[in-house]
């Protein structure tokens, strides 16, 4: 017998609990954006302090890069070039995405402290990320989001 599960898509952006009670109510745990379907992504890796970083995007209809679809994607930055470009089908119009890590025992992401604060920036968003550990730094880890809409 197997349970039935009923995970729904966040449909807003989620905000760290940890950071919210610290008195940081912009750290996002999960962010939501609202994008047109078909919209390009470009994503370029700012900065690499520590470990093995990347992000983790998943949206309804999936996304599709050179030919090769993908339902959920994780970009490491030491494996792509600085820039990648993906189209996202976002038939809902949302895309959902949240920072990852790999400490060098597999793949981490949502624990405690980790989040990430956006900034608007022209035709999309920064994103400073911290995964985890006693240290906070938000510039460990810094990607920007760029949206052009088809």
């Amino acid at each position: 017998m197997t349970a039935a599960t009923n995970f729904q898509w966040p449909t807003a952006p989620i905000p760290s609990k940890f950071f919210a009670e610290q008195g940081r109510p912009e750290v996002l745990k999960w962010d939501v954006l609202e994008l047109a379907p078909n919209s390009e992504l470009i994503i370029r890796f700012k900065q690499v302090l520590e470990r093995r970083q990347g992000i983790w995007m998943a949206a309804k209809g999936g996304f599709s890069s050179n030919g090769n679809f993908y339902e959920q994607v994780n970009i490491w930055a030491d494996t792509v070039p600085p820039e990648v470009r993906l189209t996202c089908r976002a038939e809902d119009g949302r895309l959902q995405l949240y920072n990852i890590w790999d400490p060098g025992s597999g793949r981490r992401s949502q624990m405690l402290k980790t989040g990430m604060i956006k900034t608007a920036i022209p035709g999309g968003f920064r994103y400073g990320c911290n995964d985890t550990g006693p240290d906070i730094d938000f510039e460990r880890f810094v990607f920007e989001l760029i949206i052009v809409a088809p």
